[in-house]
C-alpha cells in the first residue's frame, strides 16, 4: 500500500494517512496492514507512533524515528500545545462558527465515564446532491406480506417506484431521510479526545457522513449506494508543532482527500474544494 511521506527527516516524518489502513499492529491486527510497519519497511528503521488516528481517518500523523523525538513530540500531544484541525462532511447546513464543551464519553474506560472537550467548528462550503440521484426501488417488490401486497420491515406499504437508499431489502424510505444538503467543515480540536470530533458533530445534528459508530445510518446508506463508497469523510487536515530537534515550528496542511473530489463535485460544492490541492509542507 502507497503511504503518502509529506515530510521526513532524522527524527520525524510526517505521512498522508490512507482512509482504512491501522496506526500500529496489536494483538488483533498484527497480520493487518499498518503504517508502522509499511514506513519501518520504506525507510528501513524502527518507527514509533507520536499519537493516534482512527483506523477510517485519513490524513495528517507524525511519526517518531528516535525515541527522544518520540517523546518530544507526544509530550505536546498531551500538553495540547499541537495545533490540530480536521476537514469533516457532515449531514445539513452549518452556517455559523460554533463553539462546544460538550462531555464526551471516554471509550477507553469500562464505566464510559465523561471526558471534559473543546471544539471549534468553523463552515467552509455547501452542497446538495441532485434530487435525481436518489436511488428508486425497483417496480418488482420481492418482499410481500401475507396478502400478497409489497411491505417494508415494518409493515408499511411501499408503492412501486418509492424512493429508498440501499437496496429494496433495506427498507429505507426516502420520506425517512432528513436531508439531502451538506456541509464542508473545519474541526480545531482544542482537546484531544477520541471520537471528539465525530461525537461533538453529532451532538449538533450534523453527524460525520460514512460514521458507522456516531452517524446517521439512512445518510450512509445513500452514500453506499450513490457513490458506491463506505468511507468515513474525516481527515486530519493541519497539525502544527515545534520539531523536537531544532525547536522551529512545521506546519502540515492538506486539502479534502482525492477519494473525496468527485463526490464533493456531485454535490455541487464550490469548485476550489472539487480540485486537487497539494500539501503545504513549512518549516519556521
Amino acid at each position: 500500500m502507497n503511504i503518502p511521506i509529506l515530510y521526513q527527516d532524522s527524527s520525524i516524518l510526517i505521512i498522508d494517512k490512507p482512509s482504512g489502513l491501522f496506526m500500529h499492529p496489536n494483538q488483533y491486527t498484527q497480520n493487518k496492514p499498518n503504517c508502522v510497519n509499511i514506513l519501518g519497511g520504506i525507510v528501513q528503521k524502527k518507527v514509533l507512533t507520536c499519537h493516534r488516528l482512527d483506523r477510517r481517518t485519513s490524513g495528517a500523523v507524525v511519526f517518531a524515528l528516535r525515541k527522544d523525538a518520540a517523546a518530544g513530540v507526544t509530550e505536546q500531544f498531551k500538553e495540547r500545545q499541537v495545533k490540530k484541525r480536521y476537514l469533516a462532511l457532515v449531514r445539513g447546513l452549518l452556517t455559523e462558527e460554533i463553539y462546544t464543551n460538550r462531555p464526551i464519553k471516554d471509550h477507553y474506560s469500562k464505566d464510559k465515564k465523561l471526558l471534559e472537550a473543546e471544539s471549534l467548528i468553523r463552515p467552509l462550503a455547501h452542497g446538495e446532491l441532485p434530487a435525481d440521484m436518489i436511488p428508486e426501488i425497483p417496480d418488482t417488490q420481492p418482499d410481500l406480506k401475507s396478502d400478497g401486497s409489497n411491505s417494508g420491515d415494518n409493515g408499511d406499504l411501499m408503492p412501486a417506484g418509492s424512493k429508498v437508499v440501499g437496496n429494496a431489502n433495506a427498507n429505507l424510505s426516502f420520506e425517512g431521510l432528513r436531508e439531502t444538503r451538506y456541509s464542508l467543515v473545519e474541526v480545531e480540536l482544542l482537546t484531544g479526545k477520541t471520537h471528539q470530533a465525530r461525537s461533538h458533530l453529532a451532538a449538533l445534528s450534523h453527524p460525520v457522513i460514512g460514521d458507522n459508530l456516531h452517524g446517521d445510518k439512512l445518510q450512509n446508506h445513500l452514500f453506499a449506494e450513490v457513490f458506491q463508497t463506505d468511507e468515513m469523510f474525516l481527515r486530519s487536515a493541519l497539525l502544527e508543532f515545534v520539531h523536537p530537534a531544532d525547536q522551529r515550528i512545521i506546519r502540515v496542511q492538506l486539502g479534502p482527500a482525492d477519494s473525496w473530489l468527485p463526490i464533493l463535485q456531485t454535490l455541487r460544492f464550490p469548485e476550489n474544494w472539487t480540485s486537487a490541492q497539494p500539501p503545504e509542507v513549512s518549516r519556521e
